[in-house]
């Protein structure tokens, strides 16, 4: 058996109302029937016979409207044997029993909290007769008379009229609505951060934790509210981030209850949840129309996101016993770059083996960056990655958010001069005209090296001639001695 979803259903005196009857109705008075008109397709509504009716006698138009006779007639009750000790013992504040079993209903006493309290009780019955809506029109029909407690996993409202055994009654509930956004941190106030970067779409680095928003209009008479959350690849759901609000306010813990996948379930045989959130019914009995249920919550992008493609995160509400509201969508995307490294005959003068650092832009942070070239991260400028260019000259980097950035040369080129200044470049993205998508050209950081020219030698054959001559001065100054001293000798 499933639970209303409204609070103050009906509690209805009728002639008759179902097109399905079972053997617990009692009662020996048949013949009315109750239309529902605005009927929600797809929904289950049910009918529950707490009274039946032994006899009764109707007044005419005039009479009812005498404030003396209200109800337009009277009438005999005696309780559904289903329903007697319940009556006897948890609503003594609303029915009064006879020496004879009969029930009259207690002077002062809230329809409507007795409604809410029957409703506990039939959460664990058998309906008297269960109709699921084809259309906007439900009909019960063939029910035996009496006083029944209608209930819907949408929330009826009924307003019942007693004198006619055909009755016709108004579903007066409007669905719940839900709206999500994604926390694009470059709008972010840092003055107002947790209101401030909503929209529908963001980017961000692999590694970045990214925030979501989901909104729900809540309605009086809430019933198996869920927060149905689905991620796709690229997104990594962190467990420990949902908080709740209601109003601005917080909302404890104890008031919903959080299910991870492979735990929570969501409807449809190709549909898998991430997480979903339900919300307690001592909680949904306190909500009123238009009352904000705010869900909050994280993911990381990780290293299965693609560049450029968007990694969705659905969201629905689920309520009543069948209903879902229509999915809500955000979109987050990543992006990358690359750096060509030339030399001083132009960017076909390719150079390997540049070392590089990505650092962030205010250069107080350098990216870390995985074997698959995707950026997983930011640590210290020490610690950063060092990134060398490959044979063509050439580095890849993904995930990376929208953003500036800086080149920072570690090493140069053996025979270059390592650049003096950062080299600065920045990733931009498009956001669509629908608001859900994102498109971006990608950024090639060009830098050039100069190598430096081999500077004047101080040998050659100048200094050759030199030593030459030098010799040759040494061998004649060593001739003339001798010379002069064999001539010395022979004197």
């Amino acid at each position: 058996m499933k639970r209303v979803i409204s609070l103050i259903l009906s509690l209805a005196m009728v002639f008759s109302f179902a097109t399905t009857a079972f053997a617990t109705m009692e009662g020996t008075i048949e013949g009315g029937k109750i239309t529902i008109n605005d009927a929600i397709n797809g929904e289950v509504y049910n009918a529950y016979q707490i009274l039946y009716i032994e006899s009764y006698s109707k007044v005419s138009e005039t009479e009812k409207d005498d404030l003396d006779n209200p109800t337009g007639g009277n009438y005999a009750y005696k309780a559904n044997s289903a329903w007697k000790d319940w009556l006897k013992t948890e609503a003594t504040d609303y029915v009064v029993f006879d020496d004879q079993d009969y029930v009259t209903w207690k002077t002062g006493a809230d329809a409507a909290e007795f409604a809410k309290l029957a409703q506990e009780k039939a959460a664990t019955m058998t309906a008297d007769a269960t109709v699921t809506a084809a259309g906007t029109t439900v009909v019960f029909d063939g029910l035996k008379l009496g006083y029944y407690l209608v209930d819907t996993s949408v929330g009826t409202l009924c307003s019942l009229d007693t004198t006619n055994p055909t009755v016709i009654m108004e579903e007066k509930n409007t669905p719940p609505e839900i709206d999500k956004e994604v926390q694009e941190d470059s709008k972010v106030d840092p003055a107002n951060p947790t209101e401030t970067g909503w929209q529908k779409v963001d980017d961000a680095d692999i590694g970045q934790v990214v925030n979501y928003k989901t909104t729900i209009t809540a309605k009086k008479g809430a019933y198996n509210y869920v927060v149905h959350d689905r991620m796709t690849t690229g997104l990594t759901f962190k467990a420990d981030s949902v908080a709740v609000t209601l109003n601005g306010a917080v909302v404890t813990a104890e008031n919903y209850t959080v299910k991870v996948n492979p735990d929570c379930e969501c409807w449809g045989e190709d549909e898998t949840c991430t997480f979903t959130v339900t919300f307690t019914q001592a909680f949904q009995d306190t909500l009123k129309d238009n009352d904000k249920i705010v869900v909050t919550y994280s993911a990381t992008v990780n290293t299965d996101a693609v560049v450029g493609e968007a990694m969705d995160n659905d969201t629905y509400l689920g309520y009543g016993n069948v209903q879902k509201t229509v999915e809500k969508q955000t979109k987050t995307y990543t992006w990358d770059m690359d750096v060509l490294k030339y030399g001083n005959g132009g960017e076909t003068d390719v150079l390997a083996g540049a070392e590089f650092k990505i650092l962030n832009n205010d250069k107080t942070k350098a990216a870390v960056i995985n074997e698959a070239g995707q950026v997983i991260g930011w640590d210290t400028v020490e610690n950063g990655t060092v990134l060398t260019t490959d044979e063509y000259g050439k580095i890849d980097v993904a995930g990376l958010d929208s953003d500036t950035y800086y080149l920072k040369e570690v090493k140069a080129p053996d025979g270059y001069n390592k650049l003096k200044d950062d080299v600065k470049f920045e990733v931009k993205a498009a956001k669509a005209t629908d608001s859900l998508t994102m498109s971006y050209e990608k950024t090639t950081a060009k830098v050039q090296n100069k190598a430096g020219t081999e500077l004047p030698s101080t040998g050659g054959v100048g200094t050759t001639m030199f030593y030459l001559a030098g010799a040759a001065m040494v061998l004649g100054s060593a001739v003339t001695f001798v010379t002069k001293k064999r001539l010395g000798d022979e004197e």
